[in-house]
């Protein structure tokens, strides 16, 4: 019984601790795209990133500055589900994800579903926002799951 007791005490301590760890990542601010991993043989982009994080709450705001396109999605960092939308050139996009800690790294799990006159398509991916120690380098890493495999992409913004 009481080693039980015990492993059940660590366990709980060693959660207690990786969400004081999360607690401590802060994603807010002004983010510039400078690298994509891989680099598809062109520069990167002109996006720009504005992050607000406020307790539980993510708001990231991406504006592609050369397509004049800016996309805003709300997270929650609890575990609940979160529903955004966006449209694209054949109609609205259902987002549907969750998000988790992973110690200092936030996870963020969905799928996209589009309804069209034709069929109704759903993809899943997932996406990994993590810091560099000084809090200067944003690394967000990519998954989609396609017909032909996962597909991974990194893409690094400075602080602005």
């Amino acid at each position: 019984m009481r080693k039980i007791v015990l492993l059940a005490t660590i366990v709980v301590v060693g959660f207690s601790m990786s969400l004081v760890k999360s607690a401590d990542v802060e994603f807010s601010g002004n983010w510039v795209l400078t690298k994509r991993i891989p680099s598809l043989g062109a520069p990167p982009p002109n996006v720009l990133l504005v992050i607000k994080q406020t307790g539980n709450d993510l708001t990231v705001t991406q504006n592609d500055i050369d397509a004049e396109k800016t996309i805003e999605s709300h997270y929650t960092l609890d575990g609940a589900e979160n529903v955004n939308s966006e449209s694209n050139a054949a109609g609205p996009v259902t987002i549907r994800s969750t998000s988790k800690w992973s110690n200092s790294t936030l996870v963020i799990e969905g799928s996209n579903t589009f309804v069209g006159t034709d069929n109704t398509v759903t993809s899943k991916w997932m996406r990994e926002y993590s810091l560099s120690e000084n809090g200067a380098v944003l690394t967000v890493s990519e998954m989609h799951q396609t017909p032909f495999g996962p597909a991974v992409i990194s893409l690094v913004f400075s602080r602005k």
